[in-house]
């Protein structure tokens, strides 16, 4: 579940890109699903007793009786890849009819079928650092500093591909700052809570089809130019990814700061059964960033000047980009059957369902054209529809000694993205995940786990992208290598 997120920041209808503290050298990687970093340790859960609990389940701090120091860092690999599949009409990308029907001569019959696959790879790296301090019998404080979503994507030699109208480069990192608190009720009952503060910056690079825009269609359209046309958020493929309305645009340094809190309890009916329960608040993320929109083509700045359409080559502004962080749910059970083993079963329901479009806000006194009534404000909406998941996972594990534990985990993760707003910056689908795991407890103070896990998209086509954007073929890998160490005073 850690790692679903890689897809989802990336998923930003735009793709994202900029990294929090430094750029990451990925050669020509990126994290639509290289988000997936794990927070605390392999064996963390909402029943599992360690500091990460500020995370997990803030209620099973107050199972810890001594003070209690984690340390965490994080490797993901990934791997995506992506086959478009035209199955639209569409004209040459150097002419300009704006308006069906079109002409034979108009249509460009090799913009038919499956285009050249395109690719990525990628690592991204991660940290976290937790600590806990009992105060008296009943109260347990914790804190935490850890990066639960992070991605980066460069498509590199493949940036002019055929997914270039959804993203060539990408990449966001989040940081939570949060402080937490365990009180215990009762001998099987505890409770928890925290609040974070939420630190996000981002940075993007695409080409923006103005083509799909309201703007450049009503522009055309009304006085003085008045020109009929297709052009919209509906416009059909055939007046679509023409060479004049495809501008590249940059969005980058753009910072954010949100809001949240999670809430748990944490039961345990027998000595050989623990339940818990965590509710993550969602949080609503405005980035502020620059950006920078190539309108470097005689149509936009000699062409119709006397029509009053006249833009500098290069459009230079404030960037704002809204979207949300999903509220969650996780429940889990552990139950210890003999004594040297433990199994786990955590089912999470994430409510993806609150992203209905990502708000785009790009401000700029060179995008005012007065006498088309352009304003220099410009807002777009990118449509996302996403649905809710289930993501389910197992973990089973044994005592090989007093020392040594062994543990595997499998799972399945359902899509977030549907077929009809999908595309390389959001490439979701059904996933299996397995994973090994082992800890080490040194002695009474030291343990040190260590971790390999794998996420794998069932091979995904998509034959009903809204305007035919997406169509195609994905597939999606992801290998996480991770490790802890914990200190206990």
């Amino acid at each position: 579940m850690k790692s679903r997120w890689i897809v989802v920041l990336l998923g930003m209808g735009l793709g994202l890109w900029g990294a929090l503290f430094e750029k990451w050298p990925i050669s020509d990687a990126y994290a639509s699903g290289l988000n997936a970093p794990q927070v605390g340790n392999a064996f963390s859960s909402p029943v599992h007793s360690d500091a990460a609990a500020v995370f997990w389940n803030p209620a099973m701090l107050a199972t810890l009786t001594e003070i209690q120091g984690m340390m965490g860092a994080s490797l993901v690999y990934l791997h995506l890849g992506y086959t478009r599949d035209r199955r639209a009409t569409y004209q040459h990308e150097d002419g300009f009819r704006i308006a069906e029907p079109l002409a034979q001569s108009d249509i460009d019959f090799s913009k038919s079928g499956l285009d050249s696959a395109v690719s990525v790879d990628g690592v991204l790296g991660t940290f976290g650092g937790f600590l806990a301090l009992p105060i008296g019998d009943r109260v347990v404080l914790g804190g935490g500093v850890y990066v639960p979503y992070g991605a980066i994507v460069d498509f590199g030699n493949d940036a002019n591909g055929p997914q270039k109208w959804a993203l060539q480069r990408a990449q966001i990192l989040s940081v939570y700052v949060t402080p937490s608190a365990g009180f215990k009720i009762t001998d099987w009952f505890r409770v928890g809570f925290g609040t974070s503060l939420v630190i996000g910056n981002l940075a993007l690079s695409r080409i923006n089809d103005l083509a799909g825009t309201d703007l450049i269609g009503d522009a055309l359209a009304d006085d003085p130019i008045g020109q009929p046309n297709d052009f919209g958020t509906n416009a059909p493929p055939s007046v679509r990814e023409l060479d004049v309305l495809s501008r590249p645009v940059e969005i980058s340094n753009a910072w954010a700061l949100g809001y949240s809190f999670n809430v748990g309890m944490a039961f345990r009916p027998t000595n050989w059964m623990d339940i818990g329960i965590t509710y993550t608040h969602g949080t609503k993320m405005r980035f502020k960033g620059e950006f920078r929109l190539d309108m470097n083509h005689p149509f936009f700045t000699t062409d119709l000047v006397s029509q009053g359409l006249e833009y500098p080559p290069l459009v230079k502004g404030d960037a704002y980009v809204e979207f949300p962080f999903p509220t969650n749910v996780r429940f889990a059970v552990g139950l210890k059957p003999a004594e040297k083993w433990f199994l786990q079963l955590e089912a999470d329901w994430f409510r993806y369902s609150e992203v209905k479009a990502f708000a785009v806000t790009l401000e700029s006194k060179d995008l005012a054209q007065p006498a088309l009534g352009i304003a220099p404000i410009a807002k777009i909406d990118l449509r996302r529809d996403w649905q809710d998941t289930v993501q389910i996972e197992a973990l089973v594990s044994h005592d090989l000694s007093e020392e040594l534990t062994l543990g595997f985990k499998f799972g399945y993760h359902s899509p977030f993205s549907p077929d009809s707003t999908v595309d390389v910056s959001s490439p979701d689908g059904n996933r299996l995940i397995a994973g090994v795991m082992t800890r080490w407890d040194v002695d009474q103070n030291w343990s040190i786990v260590g971790q390999l896990d794998a996420q794998a998209l069932l091979p995904r086509k998509v034959t009903a992208s809204d305007h035919d954007l997406a169509n195609g073929k994905y597939n999606l890998f992801l290998l996480n290598a991770g490790g802890s160490v914990t200190y206990r005073f």
